[in-house]
């Protein structure tokens, strides 16, 4: 029998990293697939927000005016009557404002095999306004009070469970109707110079970047008594995805309490507190007035930034129910792991002198492959957790058989389930804990590469302590010839 060289050790290693680039291709197609179907369980989550409505933005009660600005000729002052109708639009946000969005009950609603959490819950809104004579406006501008009205912003109208009603201090009820137009705000300015009055027309301003449904109330019967104090919109809502709570009011704060136990928190503001535990969770924010960044009044198409999506108090429903976030996560690191599974089987040739063909290195690195597809698809009805376990446990057991039975010590197998649990354990541990996962991940490469060198460090590469002993053992078959 031929005696296994250090040279073919050399070779061999060199053909491993080779395999461990092949072996990326198949995780490659299943990263392939785990993109197909993470688009299918987006199209179910559009489904469902189709019907339960989607990531809601909650915005306003806010104080829309018409509004002209003139110049100080008297002679000209009549023609402003009969062009009040074309009037831009003046918005005032309420000096404060409270929403409140108790009792929030998630359910989880299932399209085919994805499950997409929605929410439902009852919100209440609250806005206090200062009296109409405390604001300081240009002395040019001109407000016709009997057109004002209340706007209010929702992102997604299908996920209203009820009508909303604004209350006025007074008790009186008001029905908010949505608004005539796609224009949620009117925005023109009129502008009188000399006999000409020249309507300028602007763009949109509150709708322009939102995309957002305004509903608005008419109040200008009652406008004196807003003041009076607070208003009120009280509304039930459903959605899924996020709920989102646009900073109104120049002191805005927010609380809301749900069941849901996997909350995220985004958005341009954090939650100044909360918690989480095996009930739900609460949050709440509060945002003053400089924090907000921007002007207490001013023309509609000044204040886009209000409806900027990302300027706003974020909670994700985050689903726990979606395994692809970790699915992509575990192939990031699949060379990585299939790299220590290979490293394992040179070592143990290494260490015990018994030759392992490349064909069976190949072998090895498609069951690390299959484990990946085994774990897509468990993970779709099982769960990404009980999936692991079961994939996890089907593939050690496999590889350490194959092991035991490659290396000639049937035995062996159990040592081998250890050494590759503990592999698919750390695998698990680098998915759980993302904030230190690359610490984790550099320490065991550098662990693997030292016990590498260690067990290495008397073998000769290059095969020349052999040298003398071929050439002697070529001398002696000569001299029996």
């Amino acid at each position: 029998m031929p005696r296994k060289t250090s040279k073919s050790y050399s070779l061999k290693l060199g053909i491993l990293c080779a395999l461990i680039v092949i072996m990326a291709i198949p995780t490659m197609f299943i990263s392939y697939i785990v993109y197909e179907r993470s688009a299918r369980a987006d199209d179910a989550v559009k489904e469902v927000s189709d019907r339960y409505g989607g990531a809601q933005i909650i915005g306003g009660p806010i104080l829309a005016l018409p509004s002209w600005t003139r110049t100080p000729l008297d002679h000209i002052e009549a023609n402003i009557g009969r062009h009040k109708s074309g009037a831009g639009q003046y918005i005032i946000f309420p000096d404060t404002g409270e929403v409140t969005m108790d009792s929030f009950k998630t359910t989880a609603r299932k399209r085919g095999l994805f499950k997409v959490p929605t929410y439902e819950g009852d919100v209440a809104i609250k806005a206090k306004f200062s009296a109409f004579s405390n604001y300081e406006f240009n002395e040019n501008r001109q407000f016709n009070k009997s057109d004002a009205a209340i706007f209010f912003a929702l992102s997604d109208p299908r996920g209203l469970v009820t009508d909303p009603v604004l209350t006025l201090p007074s008790g009186t009820k008001i029905s908010l109707i949505p608004t005539r137009s796609s224009t949620a705000i009117a925005c023109c300015d009129i502008q009188l110079a000399g006999e000409e009055i020249i309507e300028k027309p602007r763009a949109s301003g509150l709708q322009s970047q939102s995309g957002l449904t305004y509903l608005y109330a008419p109040i200008g019967p009652h406008f004196d008594e807003i003041s009076k104090g607070d208003l009120r919109i009280d509304l039930r809502l459903s959605g899924a995805k996020s709920l989102s709570l646009v900073p109104f009011a120049n002191t805005t704060r927010g609380a809301i309490t749900s069941d849901w136990k996997h909350p995220g928190f985004d958005g341009h503001f954090p939650p100044r507190d909360y918690t989480v535990d095996k009930k739900g969770f609460t949050a709440s924010w509060s945002v003053p007035f400089l924090s907000r960044g921007i002007a207490a009044h001013g023309k509609a198409e000044t204040m886009s930034r209000l409806v900027n999506k990302n300027y706003v108090m974020r909670v994700n429903f985050v689903s726990n129910l979606n395994p692809y976030r970790m699915l992509n996560r575990a192939l990031k690191y699949s060379v990585l792991f299939m790299g220590i599974i290979f490293l394992t089987f040179f070592l143990s040739e290494i260490v015990m002198s018994v030759p392992i063909h490349p064909a069976q290195y190949g072998l090895v690195g498609l069951a690390q492959a299959v484990f990946y597809l085994l774990l897509l698809a468990f993970s779709e009805h099982v769960g990404f957790n009980f999936s692991f376990c079961i994939s996890a446990l089907a593939t050690i057991s496999l590889t350490s058989i194959y092991a035991a039975t490659s290396f000639g010590h049937t035995g062996y197998a159990l040592r081998y389930g250890v050494i590759f649990a503990c592999v698919y354990g750390f695998m698990f541990t680098l998915l759980s804990v993302q904030g230190a996962a690359l610490l984790t991940s550099a320490i065991v490469c550098f662990f693997m590469v030292a016990l590498t060198m260690y067990l290495t460090r008397n073998l000769d590469w290059y095969g020349e302590s052999n040298k003398g002993v071929d050439e002697k053992l070529t001398v002696n078959q000569g001299a029996v010839k």
